[in-house]
């Protein structure tokens, strides 16, 4: 049974039944009316009666009755716009109804886009219960016969988590991605069977820009793609979501390395545990990759730096700094000896078999050609640069031992 049911039909029979001060119905016809009411579970059926009711009836003294009847039947229904007028109109009648106050928070975000106005009843009516409204409304004296007290915790739990998940929407429309945050976590701590929470907390942790909350909106992301059970999105959504993640992923990391980790653990948990594992970005990556790199073959290294020097915004002033001047060692990939018998220059590529971008000519003539795909060490004289495409010529080059 949801929240809304367990705690409202027992109430409108029990305050029906009891107190003999209780208003009452006019006359048999209108307690017919009303006990057809109540005995409905069909809500259209439902619907046609309170509709007949109130024409037969257009002034009753059961009208805040019905008009919680109206609101519970158009909740069951699933006409959420309809529903919020109802509460509205509870509201006039009984300013502190929990059903009113209810529906007017948890059923926002399902109107989609609303006004100002509308997020600030929304969010007043949300503040209501979390400043008291939800602990009086389920303090255990209120207790329905018939249900348990599991039931009715739960049920509290389910309103507090609803209330906060309502104002970490309103914050994401009201464009304040930080609040938002903070309230959604406050709502997963409380139920973290919410997968709509999940993914709304990682829009507002993605509108932040913040590299530093990366792993929580890729957690959180994984978390709505992945939960499945009370409180899973549509599959359709799921796999849309999924298809975001590893594209926010990589974009990122440059690759979907990790992502599995995070997937296993947002099965377990709403919000990243302790040893949640960093994500290095795809910069960070490519810097670890480039230490190695140098490590391995320093002179090789040397060459990339060079490389990206001549080519980086200050450019024209490295060649300026370098012509004339002999290069540094590099290491460098045969790929051409000119001529092919006793080579005069040789043309190399930083990748074995790869395109010449460096032209050696050197100061002796070889004996024999070296064979291409071999790794040699050179220096030389820069006396040219082209750089569209890329190709350095050294003069007066040597082939180091």
């Amino acid at each position: 049974m949801s929240v809304f049911r367990l705690f409202l039909v027992a109430a409108l029979a029990a305050g029906l039944a009891s107190a003999e001060e209780a208003p009452r119905a006019q006359d048999t016809r209108e307690y017919e009316l009303v006990q057809g009411t109540l005995g409905e579970r069909d809500p259209a059926k439902r619907l046609a009666t309170l509709e007949t009711w109130r024409q037969e009836y257009p002034s009753t003294a059961l009208g805040e009755m019905r008009a919680k009847l109206y609101l519970q039947t158009y909740r069951e229904a699933g006409r959420h716009a309809d529903a919020v007028a109802a509460a509205e109109r509870v509201l006039e009648l009984a300013p502190e109804d929990f059903a009113a106050h209810y529906t007017l928070a948890s059923l926002a975000p399902a109107l989609g886009s609303i006004d100002e106005a509308d997020r600030a009843r929304a969010e007043r009516s949300a503040r209501e219960l979390l400043d008291g409204g939800i602990a009086t409304q389920f303090d255990l004296s209120n207790k329905p016969t018939g249900v348990t007290a599991d039931a009715w915790e739960s049920a509290r739990v389910q309103s507090e988590a609803a209330s906060l998940r309502t104002l970490g929407w309103l914050a994401m429309e009201r464009k304040q991605p930080a609040e938002a945050q903070s309230e959604l976590e406050r709502a997963l701590r409380i139920d973290p069977t919410s997968a709509q929470a999940s993914y709304w907390l990682a829009q507002s942790v993605l509108a932040q820009r913040d590299p530093g909350k990366n792993e929580l909106a890729f957690f959180s992301l994984a978390r709505a793609a992945t939960l499945t059970g009370p409180g899973e999105l549509p599959a359709e959504s799921r796999e849309q979501i999924r298809a975001y993640l590893q594209k926010t992923y990589q974009a990122f990391a440059g690759t979907l390395d990790g992502l599995d980790e995070i997937e296993r653990l947002a099965a377990l948990s709403a919000l990243p545990p302790a040893e949640m594992p960093r994500v290095r970005s795809a910069a960070e990556r490519e810097d670890d990759a480039h230490r190695a790199f140098c490590t391995d073959k320093p002179l090789a290294c040397v060459y990339e730096n060079l490389r990206a020097a001549l080519t980086g915004p200050d450019g024209p002033q490295t060649w300026a700094e370098l012509q004339e001047k002999v290069t540094p060692q590099i290491e460098l990939y045969v790929v051409g000896n000119e001529p092919a018998d006793r080579p005069l220059a040789l043309r190399l590529s930083p990748q074995k078999g790869g395109k010449a971008e460096v032209v050696l000519k050197l100061s002796n003539r070889l004996r024999a050609p070296i064979p291409a795909g071999r790794a040699v060490r050179v220096e030389g004289v820069a006396r040219a640069l082209g750089r569209e495409p890329f190709l350095l010529t050294l003069e007066g080059g040597r082939v180091l031992p």
